[in-house]
């Protein structure tokens, strides 16, 4: 039976969590840092671009392994700031470029249906996502956007190889993003 090898990205402009996912368990996890650079678009664009390179560099060093799908959290649109709003439009919209130009199929997670996923709740704070992981998966992780990489890259494996016991709330979320993922 071939491996499913899925991977999770948490963009953020300032710690972009990674996880990768071989047949439910976690084979790497990683934080892509990046600091705020001086205002003006040729920065942003520069900042974005570095941000997007890096994450690529971190999923092919550490995937030389076919990837089944790439699930990506969606942008929160409640944001209050309105230029980080449109800078991680930007950085979402150039990581799926890149995912496309690559062959990579991937999924776009709102957040909400992500914490619904992980915890029953799509309004569950932080908290409780890391100590749902540590419950249903036995993963001890301590920053945030590392467990919802995390999070997200089991949805994708659940969704390559939904599991024949699964819980409403799970089976409810993988319904939803599947429209969007057609499996060969």
């Amino acid at each position: 039976m071939k491996d499913i090898i899925t991977i999770g990205i948490d963009q953020s402009l300032t710690g972009t969590g990674i996880c990768g996912i071989i047949n439910g368990k976690m084979f790497f996890s990683a934080l892509v840092k990046s600091k705020k650079t001086e205002d003006g678009p040729m920065n942003e664009i520069k900042r974005i671009s570095e941000i997007v390179d890096n994450i690529l560099k971190t999923i092919e060093i550490n995937s030389s392994l076919e990837i089944d799908l790439v699930a990506i959290e969606g942008i929160s649109y409640m944001s209050k700031n309105t230029t980080s709003l449109s800078q991680l439009s930007g950085l979402s919209y150039m990581i799926r470029a890149e995912l496309f130009k690559r062959g990579l199929k991937f999924v776009v997670v709102a957040p909400s249906s992500l914490k619904k996923f992980a915890t029953g709740m799509g309004n569950a704070k932080k908290d409780l996502m890391m100590m749902e992981t540590y419950k249903e998966w036995g993963v001890a992780i301590t920053n945030d956007n590392i467990c919802d990489s995390f999070c997200l890259g089991m949805l994708a494996n659940y969704i390559c190889d939904t599991p024949k016991k699964l819980s409403k709330h799970r089976k409810e979320v993988i319904n939803l993003i599947e429209k969007q993922y057609e499996k060969k």
